[in-house]
């Protein structure tokens, strides 16, 4: 137990990844929810992070509403441009991996 409290107080943290802190605090919430004495405190502390979650996700639909999103024609021209680029690379790679190929069967097999 002593390693999931350690485990929920890093959940609380801002340097915390997103994912490890919530599947943390769900395992806490399953192993001390009907504790007879951190049954109370664990459901405070899942009211609060309930509300931490949804103010996130309000920060995070106020912030997309700044962002300088690309129009239909910029999309569709950026879309062909990394699709040529992709093929170009990838013609590329297999042209020298037929070289390379030929050069060790012909002088090492």
């Amino acid at each position: 137990m002593l390693v999931l409290r350690k485990l929920f107080n890093l959940a609380g943290s801002a340097y915390a990844e997103p994912a490890f802190s919530f599947l943390t605090f769900c395992v806490y919430v399953l192993v001390y929810w009907n504790h007879p004495e951190r049954g109370f405190l664990i459901k405070i502390k899942l009211l609060n992070f309930m509300k931490r979650l949804f103010q996130y996700i309000r920060d995070t639909k106020g912030e997309l509403k700044h962002v300088s999103w690309p129009t239909t024609k910029q999309t569709i021209i950026f879309t062909i441009l990394v699709i040529i680029i992709s093929l170009f690379i990838a013609a590329l790679l297999g042209f020298f991996d037929f070289i390379f190929t030929g050069l060790l069967n012909k002088f090492f097999i």
